[in-house]
C-alpha cells in the first residue's frame, strides 16, 4: 500500500489483506509533483469534446483547482447540467 500520509486509518485494509495471507507495509509517497497542467488546461479550453469531468481523487480536484487558478481571468465556458 502507498500512501501520501498515514492520517487514514489503514488497520481494516491491514486485517483484511493479512485475512487472506497477504503480508502488508504502508510505504510512504517520497514527494508528489503535479504533472501535465499544460496538457488539462488545453482540455478545459476545448471543453465542446467532452460532457463532463469525474474527478477520482483529492489530487485530481487539487490538480484542476490549480490549473483553474493559474488561468484566473481567462474566459471558460462552463457547461452545466441540469
Amino acid at each position: 500500500m502507498f500512501l501520501g500520509h498515514f492520517k487514514l486509518n489503514v488497520s481494516n485494509y491491514f486485517q483484511e489483506l493479512s485475512e487472506v495471507g497477504y503480508q502488508t507495509y504502508c510505504i510512504p509517497a517520497l514527494g508528489f509533483k503535479f504533472i501535465n497542467q499544460d496538457s488539462l488546461w488545453d482540455i478545459m479550453k476545448d471543453s465542446s469534446s467532452y460532457g463532463g469531468v469525474v474527478l477520482t481523487s483529492q489530487r485530481a480536484v487539487e490538480s484542476l483547482q490549480k490549473v483553474v487558478a493559474l488561468h484566473k481571468g481567462t474566459r471558460l465556458i462552463v457547461k452545466a447540467l441540469l
